[in-house]
C-alpha cells in the first residue's frame, strides 16, 4: 500500500500515481508509441516481469495508459498511453531537462538506445526555421522526427513519404547528439548514411540546443 503524505497538493497526487520507481521511465518510453510488454522488460532492464506487471495495471487503473490490440497479422497486446498519459509529455521532457544538468558521459554500466536519443531531441528542441519529416533508423529501430518552427514531435515507425533519412549505430548518433562532432562529420567518418533532403537534416540540427553545462556534485554540507 502507498504510503500516504497526509498533505492536500496536486503535486503529492501526482507522486501517488507516477513517482514509484520505473514508472516516469516507463511513460517516457511510451511517449513515441504502443509497445509489448517484452518491450518494456527490455527497455527497463533490471525491473523483473512482476515488478512492471504492477507498475502498469497502476497505470492503467489510473487512466494514464490502457491495452490495444493490434490488428492483423500481428494482434499483439501493447500498451498505450492515454490522452490523460500523453499530458505527461511537457513534465516528463522539464524533468530530462533538469537531469540533464547533472549529466556527463556514461558510466561503464550505463546503457545507450536510441529512443532515449530521441528522448533528447524533443528536449533540447529550441525552434527551427524551416520545418520538415526526417526518418532515423538505427537497426531495428525506426523512428520518425517530424518538426516545425514551434513544435518537433517524435514516434516510432517507418514514414516513407520523409524529406530525409539519416541511418547508423547508436555510438554514431551519440556523438552527434552529444555535440562531439557535427552529423556531417559524423557521416564522414562513416558512422552516419544521410540520404534526401540534406538541408532539412541540417535545419533540424540547428533546432537542437547544445547539451547545458554540468552542474559539478557538492558535497552536502
Amino acid at each position: 500500500m502507498t504510503r500516504s503524505y497526509h498533505q492536500f497538493c496536486g503535486v503529492v497526487r501526482a507522486l501517488d500515481v507516477v513517482g514509484e520507481r520505473w514508472t516516469l521511465l516507463i511513460i517516457r518510453d511510451l511517449l513515441p508509441g504502443p509497445l509489448r510488454f517484452s518491450d518494456l522488460l527490455e527497455l527497463e532492464e533490471g525491473i523483473g516481469p512482476n515488478l512492471l506487471t504492477q507498475r502498469l495495471k497502476n497505470l492503467e487503473a489510473h487512466g494514464v495508459l490502457e491495452i490495444r490490440t493490434l490488428p492483423p497479422p500481428g494482434r499483439a497486446r501493447v500498451y498505450a498511453l492515454t490522452e490523460l498519459g500523453m499530458s505527461l509529455r511537457d513534465a516528463v521532457l522539464a524533468l530530462g531537462r533538469f537531469g540533464a544538468t547533472f549529466m556527463d558521459r556514461p558510466g561503464p554500466s550505463d546503457r545507450l538506445h536510441l529512443g532515449w536519443a530521441m528522448f533528447s531531441l524533443q528536449r533540447r528542441f529550441r525552434g527551427a526555421r524551416e520545418g520538415g519529416v526526417v526518418q532515423v533508423v538505427s537497426g531495428e529501430l525506426a523512428f520518425v522526427v517530424s518538426f516545425t518552427q514551434e513544435n518537433l514531435q517524435v514516434r516510432r515507425g517507418l514514414d516513407d513519404g520523409a524529406d530525409a533519412r539519416i541511418e547508423g549505430q547508436m555510438p554514431a548518433f551519440g556523438r552527434w547528439l552529444s555535440g562531439a562532432a557535427t552529423w556531417r562529420a559524423v557521416e564522414s567518418a562513416g558512422g552516419l548514411a544521410v540520404s534526401g533532403r540534406r538541408s532539412v537534416v541540417e535545419a533540424l540540427a540547428r533546432a537542437i540546443a547544445p547539451r547545458p553545462p554540468r552542474i559539478a556534485r557538492g558535497r552536502a554540507r
